[in-house]
């Protein structure tokens, strides 16, 4: 996956022998694809089945409003979900910035996805989301740690045990 010079994300598929799937063709999954309707970056992937995959990516709207957004797709059909892309980390507050989104999948099929946020105050923390396989937020914007600790929080990793937990 990796987003292009027009800042738009999108997936090229390959099999375990590293051939391409799709006739070398790119799906975008970014679906703000007119011009100037929004940027995306720094995209990652969690597979949590052979029909079961989730994308995440970084996107700053035309209002300049940052979110993390997600999309399901189905690696055995090579298939986007029709619902859409639909944010999985947000904020209201103006001026709020989320970046460098990591997501995993879970043992029970759902994923958690976590990314560094920014508030107009200048002081990052980590915050985390779990979505379900159906598209169901579990748990929104749970904060990890302290944003008022005095220090940035970033580089973040995620990990997924065989037990479920999540770290």
């Amino acid at each position: 996956i990796g987003g292009n010079q027009f800042n738009d994300t999108r997936i090229h598929h390959f099999d375990a022998d590293g051939t391409t799937v799709l006739n070398n063709q790119y799906l975008f999954f970014d679906t703000d694809t007119a011009p100037g309707s929004g940027d995306a970056s720094t995209p990652d992937v969690a597979v949590s089945s052979a029909t079961s995959a989730l994308f995440v990516w970084f996107e700053v709207s035309t209002s300049f409003t940052h979110s993390i957004r997600a999309r399901f797709y189905n690696p055995a059909t090579a298939a986007l979900d029709v619902a859409g892309d639909f944010d999985v980390l947000s904020s209201t507050v103006s001026g709020t910035t989320f970046s460098d989104p990591h997501v995993v999948a879970l043992n029970n099929g759902s994923y958690a996805i976590a990314a560094t946020v920014t508030p107009p105050s200048g002081e990052s923390y980590i915050a985390f989301s779990i979505v379900s396989s159906s598209g169901t937020l579990v748990a929104s914007d749970t904060l990890v740690g302290t944003d008022t600790n005095g220090a940035d929080d970033l580089q973040l990793s995620l990990t997924a045990l065989t037990t479920g937990v999540l770290v």
